[in-house]
């Protein structure tokens, strides 16, 4: 697993480090543990995108670009030290 961005890879998942599921495999599995623990890591990512631009939701390259942002965001602040991409 890696806990940088690459762009080179499609469909990065934002998780914790101790959660036993994989959220593109077992996304409601993982998505109760997450809650269940307190991380609310969709609402966390949510708001982050809600911090940056404006953007449509159906221009899906700049989504991407965002997410990726944010995703590096987290990482780079990582202060839980939990957070990683899949």
């Amino acid at each position: 697993m890696s806990d940088t961005v690459s762009s080179n890879e499609d469909n990065l998942v934002l998780t914790t480090s101790d959660n036993p599921y994989n959220p593109k495999t077992n996304y409601d599995e993982w998505k109760q543990w997450d809650e269940d623990n307190g991380y609310y890591t969709e609402s966390y990512v949510a708001r982050m995108l809600d911090m940056e631009e404006e953007f449509e939701v159906d221009d899906e390259l700049k989504l991407k670009t965002l997410l990726e942002k944010v995703y590096h965001d987290i990482l780079e602040h990582n202060i839980l030290g939990v957070y990683i991409l899949i």
